[in-house]
């Protein structure tokens, strides 16, 4: 397959003009991109994610993922539209939305399609393309999960297969855990209680009461604990 060259642009467009609402955040641009994103996203999966990533590609950054690989979180307009609490998407989700449409473009729309979100999260920070079409297509050919992918993609380092990894420490498993929590909480379908009215589940498939109150409160024993141990 054939990659992508990836020459970064050192201004934002070819002659150099800011983006819309770059320097400044536009209110109304974020404004009419938040209604834009509420509309999109309906559930964490990579085809949603896509789909909100190209509302902002297109409105805050030209349609072109150069201009975000050049401009990132600098963009006013995007730090504002982040920051907003009404659009149904985290800060951290907003931002893969468009960071993984460099996979895409690596990789080409099927092949894409065959990684799983998780991972697909995970390789977006390989910043050597070689080094991520191969860990790509190792992981759909050798259907890798995302902690035999994590274990080559330690935080900001990136080894191929085979490779010996150096530098600093490999990240706490209790912070592993967490992170995985977050992905996990992240990628849940939004299912409202409304959607579910009319449904008729078998007793098999129902939730007990005291199940969910359980898991519950063993997350927030988890956390509280976390916190209390690692939090800087």
């Amino acid at each position: 397959m054939t990659t992508r060259n990836h020459t970064r642009m050192t201004l934002t467009v070819v002659d150099g003009t800011p983006l819309p609402g770059q320097v400044v955040a536009d209110t109304e641009l974020v404004d009419s991109v938040a209604a834009n994103v509420r509309r999109t996203y309906t559930a964490g999966g990579l085809m949603t994610l896509l789909a909100v990533g190209k509302v902002v590609l297109d409105a805050l950054y030209g349609g072109s993922y150069d201009n975000f690989a050049a401009v990132g979180r600098t963009h006013a307009s995007f730090r504002a539209l982040a920051a907003r609490h009404d659009i149904g998407i985290s800060a951290s989700s907003l931002w893969y939305a468009v960071a993984l449409h460099e996979n895409v473009l690596l990789l080409g729309q099927d092949d894409a399609q065959r990684i799983p979100l998780s991972q697909h999260r995970m390789l977006v920070h390989v910043r050597d393309p070689e080094a991520r079409v191969e860990l790509a297509r190792r992981t759909i050919a050798e259907h890798w999960t995302v902690k035999q992918l994590e274990a080559l993609i330690p935080p900001r380092q990136v080894v191929l297969p085979g490779k010996r990894l150096r530098g600093r420490p490999a990240m706490a498993p209790a912070v592993k855990a967490f992170h995985e929590l977050r992905r996990a909480v992240e990628e849940l379908p939004t299912v409202t209680a409304e959607a579910m009215q009319g449904e008729s589940l078998e007793d098999g498939a129902r939730l007990r009461g005291e199940e969910v109150e359980q898991l519950r409160q063993a997350i927030d024993a988890w956390l509280v604990s976390l916190e209390a141990r690692v939090l800087s």
